[in-house]
């Protein structure tokens, strides 16, 4: 019983992790309406303004980083849902959506116990740190661990625009940067 539980909740992770990447810019170049492009435009500037945020005033947790990662702008606190993250062995774990010039991209966010790890969080961590990803249902998903193995990052953005692109850069460096 419990197999098929996880068989199940790992098929609905798969599912949710490979249908939120999308087809890159859906509506492509009129998707936005002028009030979604200045919504866009005021999100930036107020990125700008928000890169000063110290990592270290944050709670040293998943919590923490979610709420660092939000101030800066990366995030909306309203598109976060809880993953099942106990199926790749992490004690919690979060997705986002966002878009940017009409691009959408995925964050998910997770915590693992590295004093407690199970068979499932020891396999995911080493693939990572190995490989850059760990093997989901037979798909690749692409990650990155923090430098203290403690928290996993995956993000998704499949458009090619040039303010996707420094956008991740951002977001990686800020990860990094994160305690």
């Amino acid at each position: 019983m419990k197999k098929l539980f996880l068989i199940v909740m790992a098929c609905a992770l798969s599912f949710t992790a490979l249908t939120g990447c999308g087809a890159g810019d859906v509506g492509g170049p009129g998707y936005q309406s002028s009030s979604q492009a200045a919504e866009n435009q005021s999100q930036a500037a107020e990125t700008s303004s928000q890169a000063n945020l110290d990592p270290d005033d944050y709670e040293a947790n998943l919590d923490g980083l979610c709420k660092y990662f939000e101030d800066k702008g990366f995030v909306n606190k309203e598109s976060k849902k809880d993953m099942y993250a106990d199926v790749i062995g992490a004690k919690a774990g979060y997705k986002y959506e966002a878009t940017i010039n009409g691009g959408n991209y995925i964050i998910e966010l997770y915590e693992f116990d590295t004093e407690n790890l199970d068979s499932h969080g020891s396999s995911t961590v080493s693939a990572v740190k190995a490989e850059g990803h760990y093997t989901m249902l037979d798909n690749q998903i692409n990650a990155m661990l923090s430098d203290n193995g403690k928290y996993m990052m995956s993000y998704g953005d499949v458009s090619e625009d040039e303010a996707n692109k420094q956008r991740k850069e951002e977001i990686v460096k800020a990860f990094n940067e994160f305690h």
